[in-house]
């Protein structure tokens, strides 16, 4: 009689977790999908890179008091974005409101966070530029020696390949040669990738 308990004991016991296993098993799996985010780790969206470019990216400015909305950050050069390019010895940060307004500036050697000075840019191959107006009828304002500006970088990320910063400058008619000059002011560009 003992070993017949032991055996209903065990049965019992096998037949209980299999139960239990069986139902468990039926359950369905839920899995959960993550919203695409600019922290994400993950390049979706319409980004250019992992977390930067495309709807992750800004660049702002104002332009002789008035503010300009709508620039869009995205490296790949197409009017009303802005292109990065950056080596070695050059980074080159040109953004493109429409096709009759630009904003360019180039630094030399840029690898870590810092306040850069816009100047003449045959001194300091470090520059700030306005453009306004079509091709053929271009107006081109820079920074000299008199007119001068700022580019602040608050984050230089060499292995992510990305930008953000501020600036600030007053250009002078570059070309044609002429009197007039350009305020551009409140500057800002947040996770601009290359």
């Amino acid at each position: 009689m003992g070993k017949i308990k032991i055996y209903l004991t065990i049965v019992s016991v096998i037949t209980l977790v299999c139960i239990l296993f069986s139902i468990n098993s039926c359950k369905k799996s839920v899995y959960t999908t993550a919203t695409p985010s600019c922290n994400d780790g993950i390049q979706n969206q319409n980004e250019t890179g992992i977390d930067c470019g495309g709807v992750c990216s800004s660049f702002a400015a104002t332009v002789n008091g008035n503010n300009f909305a709508g620039w869009m950050a995205q490296s790949n050069g197409n009017p009303g974005f802005v292109l990065i390019t950056a080596n070695t010895s050059t980074t080159n940060i040109s953004a493109t409101y429409n096709d009759n307004i630009s904003i360019l500036f180039q630094l030399a050697n840029i690898t870590t966070t810092g306040t850069y000075t816009l100047a003449s840019s045959t001194s300091t191959n470090r520059y700030g530029q306005y453009t306004t107006g079509a091709y053929t009828t271009q107006i081109i304002y820079r920074t000299d020696s008199i007119h001068i500006g700022t580019v602040t970088f608050t984050k230089v990320d060499m292995n992510k390949r990305v930008l953000s910063g501020t600036f600030n400058f007053t250009a002078t008619q570059y070309s044609p040669i002429g009197t007039g000059t350009v305020s551009i002011t409140n500057g800002s560009f947040t996770d601009i990738c290359w």
